[in-house]
């Protein structure tokens, strides 16, 4: 048994202490030096200094030869101007393989026993003098970069194996599988090391720009250098290499990590190469930047004035000389952004300041059309201005042609309240002229659409507040009451029983509501809440007086009636702006004409009131507005043109034109 023992210990013998680990590598990208015994500063140095020399004489550091020829493809025919040019090497490569009778298979093949053996004779080393070899396979395992990449020069050779193989009619997919990593990288050094992907990079010319810092060169040799290798396509719709000389496009880390869809843009017949869309956007932001003469596409036949080529109404994206703006919002002033826009520009003063201050217009290609003003004279065309009752600044444009005798309408957006505006009464058609065409604001064009006068729902709003008012003074009388009994001092405080009334409101628009309500239910001295871009909109207007720009702040807590957008009018945005302002209820108010009616739901210590008030005509105004026109045109047939809706808005406006009573002159 003791023998026994003796030879199971000489059979099985203790196990070895492990080894220390070996500090993982650090090649530069650049030289492959190992870099793992230095600092993270000390490598940064390093890098730089390589790029420094990459940038001296990249020629003498970097070199790609032919597999077949052993030709140096890293300079051109002169052998002194680097040749970072993939189109290049492709060419040759497929010229020498065609000339040697030599198939992308058997290239393949040839080149990964070639490296093989560069590898097993040049014996990357480790601490301990071993070979980082796989010899039962007999092909050397890829060294790795500092980000972690594969530092073996197969992607590049591959690659230009996939696309010969591919114009030889070959099956592609099994050069694909017999690739080791997707990554695309450069060969060996001249002096026999092996080269990094940043290094790949400044040799192919893959990258858009010179590669200047570390940070850069880390992310050429992580993403960058993947752009060079090729995606896999038909051999039918494979782009035959050029064969002229000339250089692949440079791309961009963006361009780069967009590789394959590049490849597809170049199989469908744009040859690498970005194509220049003509679409309307495009024309319109060339003319934008003021990138020569472009020609900007016709208007539509709801944004012209008929017999006048060159006049297009709420339409910047549009080619034209005289533009039109009826108001200010963002559906009708599209494309009139910077200080480039070609053209002049009529609208109301209001209208004017706004576009200035807010979008960049040059104040000298403004040309101002006051409300029941007199006419602006434009070539052959006397313009009014009419006003619309839809937000500040907002007209519509009566245009008579007075070598035709002929008028046009444009309504733009429009509230038609007839105890606001009468067209009869805003015009005069001149004798022998003829009313030919209005142009309708259709936004509510359906006989559904039905709600409230303005002044109704004003004055609905203003009851709402005077109720709450009331009821917060009740609250607060019994709450001081009973402190008083239980003598518990003076109560909640200043602030403490407050209700906060907060009314949401457009970039410009619905204010009517909100100074209603600070008019008539509360003193001359209440403050009202706006933020500072609100208030730069509010000291454009025309029709304010100083009284009302002196109700305005910045300060929350100053005010306890809010203005903000309509899309914060939730309870959890309400309950936050509650807070931020220390009181203890809010009541909000939603105007907009999709209400229908006035509705209330209640949030706790938030109440949010939808109230039907609308700055759009409703089908029945529409009528009035239809029924005024035609008496304003004494009897002559009058088009009427939709500017707003979908599909079936010919078949609602047609409803409309059947229930219009007929004018009377």
């Amino acid at each position: 048994h003791g023998a026994q023992a003796a030879g199971a210990a000489q059979a099985t013998p203790w196990p070895a202490a492990p080894a220390t680990p070996r500090p993982e590598s650090a090649p530069c990208a650049v030289c492959a030096v190992d870099l793992a015994a230095l600092s993270l500063l000390e490598r940064q140095v390093h890098l730089n200094q390589c790029l420094d020399d990459c940038d001296k004489d990249p020629v003498e550091r970097h070199a790609y030869r032919c597999p077949l020829c052993e030709l140096d493809l890293s300079v051109d025919a002169t052998g002194r101007v680097p040749a970072a040019k993939i189109s290049e090497r492709l060419a040759h490569v497929k010229t020498c393989g065609k000339a040697h009778g030599v198939t992308a298979a058997e290239m393949f093949r040839r080149r990964r026993e070639a490296q093989t053996e560069t590898q097993l004779r040049r014996g990357d080393q480790h601490e301990d003098g071993g070979a980082i070899v796989d010899v039962e396979n007999a092909t050397a395992a890829p060294r790795r970069d500092a980000c972690g990449e594969d530092e073996s020069d197969e992607g590049e050779f591959e690659a230009l194996l996939a696309v010969v193989r591919r114009e030889d009619g070959e099956d592609v997919e099994h050069v694909a599988k017999a690739a080791d990593t997707d990554h695309v990288l450069v060969p060996g050094s001249a002096t026999g090391g092996a080269a990094g992907p940043a290094a790949a990079a400044l040799a192919a010319g893959a990258c858009a720009a010179p590669t200047r810092n570390a940070a850069q060169v880390l992310m050429a040799a992580a993403k960058a250098t993947g752009a060079l290798s090729p995606a896999p396509t038909p051999a039918a719709a494979a782009p035959p290499p050029p064969a002229d000389g000339v250089a692949a496009e440079k791309r961009s880390a963006v361009q780069v990590l967009m590789a394959a869809a590049a490849a597809r843009t170049a199989v469908n017949g744009s040859g690498g190469k970005r194509q220049r869309r003509t679409g309307p956007a495009s024309r319109w932001w060339e003319a934008q930047r003021g990138v020569g003469v472009v020609s900007l596409p016709p208007p539509p036949m709801h944004k012209v004035v008929p017999g006048a080529p060159g006049f297009v109404v709420d339409g910047f994206r549009y080619g034209g000389a005289h533009y039109f703006l009826t108001h200010f919002h963002s559906d009708h002033y599209g494309g009139l952004y910077g200080s480039k826009f070609r053209g002049l520009i009529y609208c109301t003063p209001t209208t004017g300041r706004l576009i200035v201050q807010q979008l960049a217009v040059r104040p000298e290609v403004v040309r101002e059309v006051r409300v029941g003003g007199p006419p602006v004279v434009v070539d052959d065309f006397a313009i009014t201005a009419i006003e619309a009752n839809h937000c500040p600044g907002a007209a519509m444009f009566w245009f008579c042609d007075r070598k035709r005798r002929r008028c046009f309408l444009h309504c733009g957006d429009c509230r038609y309240d007839r105890s606001e505006i009468r067209l009869t009464k805003a015009v005069r058609l001149p004798p022998s002229h003829v009313l030919d065409t209005v142009y309708l604001d259709t936004t509510y064009c359906n006989p559904r659409y039905c709600f409230m006068p303005q002044r109704q729902a004003i004055s609905a709003v203003c009851d709402r507040v005077r109720a709450a008012l009331k009821e917060e003074e009740r609250q607060n009388s019994s709450v001081s009451s009973l402190a008083s009994f239980f003598g518990g001092g003076a109560g909640r405080g200043r602030s403490g029983g407050k209700t906060l009334f907060v009314f949401g409101t457009y970039t410009i628009g619905k204010e009517r509501v909100f100074l209603s309500v600070a008019r008539s239910c509360f003193p001359p001295g209440e403050k009202v809440y706006v933020s500072s871009r609100k208030l730069r909109i509010l000291r454009c207007y025309d029709d304010l007086s100083l009284e009302d720009l002196a109700r305005f702040t910045t300060d929350r807590k100053e005010a306890r009636i809010h203005v903000t957008e309509m899309g914060k009018l939730d309870p959890k945005s309400l309950r936050a702006t509650l807070e931020a302002a220390g009181l203890v209820r809010c009541v909000a108010f939603r105007p907009t004409g999709w209400a229908g009616r006035i509705t209330e739901k209640s949030h706790g210590d938030v109440r949010v009131v939808g109230v039907p008030y609308s700055e759009h005509s409703s089908f029945a105004e529409l009528r009035d507005l239809v029924q005024d026109a035609r008496s304003l045109s004494a009897g002559r047939p009058c088009k009427f043109v939709p500017t707003v809706g979908g599909s079936g808005i010919r078949d609602h406006l047609q409803t409309l034109l059947a229930r219009a009573p007929p004018g009377t002159p």
